[in-house]
């Protein structure tokens, strides 16, 4: 990808393209998702801008969906809801009146989660729905997909339908060798298990460290977090308060050193209830 983009400078910028896409903007807009499942959001953030731009310049409507939806990914990824929900929403709009089914089914979902990250579950139900429906004619990046949608499910209480995705996620993800996909997959299962009623605290476990293996291994630090922060909520539910203390107090570090805002807060109020 970065020497894709030292190549299409200028006017070439325009000229290039992936199927329906620009490849300059596919270049900018993947660079960017891939150094955000890094924790390199500054980076991340620039080059999705630029995607944008790119796309916009010509008023390539197909490759700029493409860029606003990576780049609200990013932004969700770093935890500021306010400029992913912009973002994506503006995506999804786009989607609707070009009617880019595809490029809806990987918006709509994202657009669910920051809504119901930011406590809109009544919004994000819909554009989950709408996103199943489309993404069932078949869409490129499924086990994303899949589990993003999960994702939203479980934020919004619905666990059936969580188990449901995540556990297909974790299929495709396998069957494809996405290992990065995996661990998305596998913390998303650790989620739902710790919440069940009771908690399966031995299944949360066991699939919170298979992704932190993963997470690991691969370099994805902000999913690190997320499953030291998962892990400390689970342990918070089974009254160990010094593993809860030791795994939010990792994920804070992790979260602050990384700027990741949402979930900072989110670590720091469950540390504040630790003390």
């Amino acid at each position: 990808m970065r020497q894709n983009i030292q190549i299409l400078t200028g006017n070439r910028a325009y000229r290039a393209f992936t199927g329906p896409n620009l490849t300059a903007v596919i270049s900018h807009a993947f660079l960017g998702r891939w150094l955000a499942e890094l924790g390199q959001f500054t980076e991340a953030i620039a080059l999705g801008e630029e995607a944008v731009r790119i796309a916009e310049a010509i008023e390539h409507l197909n490759s700029l969906a493409v860029a606003l939806c990576l780049l609200g990914e990013v932004h969700l990824r770093r935890g500021d809801l306010a400029a992913a929900i912009a973002v994506l929403e503006r995506d999804v709009h786009l989607c609707e009146a070009a009617e880019l089914l595809t490029m809806y089914a990987w918006a709509a979902p994202c657009l669910g989660v920051a809504y119901a990250l930011s406590g809109r579950v009544s919004d994000a139900l819909p554009l989950l729905e709408r996103a199943v429906e489309h993404g069932a004619k078949g869409t490129g990046d499924l086990a994303w997909q899949m589990a993003v949608t999960g994702e939203g499910y479980l934020l919004a209480g619905d666990i059936d339908n969580a188990t449901r995705f995540a556990d297909r996620s974790l299929r495709l993800a396998r069957d494809a060798r996405e290992r990065g996909n995996e661990a998305q997959a596998q913390r998303l299962l650790g989620a739902i298990a710790s919440r069940r009623d009771p908690p399966q605290v031995a299944r949360a476990k066991d699939h919170y460290h298979r992704a932190l293996a993963l997470a690991d291994e691969l370099g994805l630090r902000p999913l690190l977090a997320h499953c030291h922060f998962g892990l400390g909520a689970l342990h918070r539910r089974t009254g160990e308060r010094e593993q809860a203390r030791e795994h939010t107090e990792t994920a804070r570090t992790m979260f602050g050193e990384m700027e990741i805002l949402h979930w900072r807060e989110r670590a720091e109020m469950a540390m504040t209830e630790l003390e």
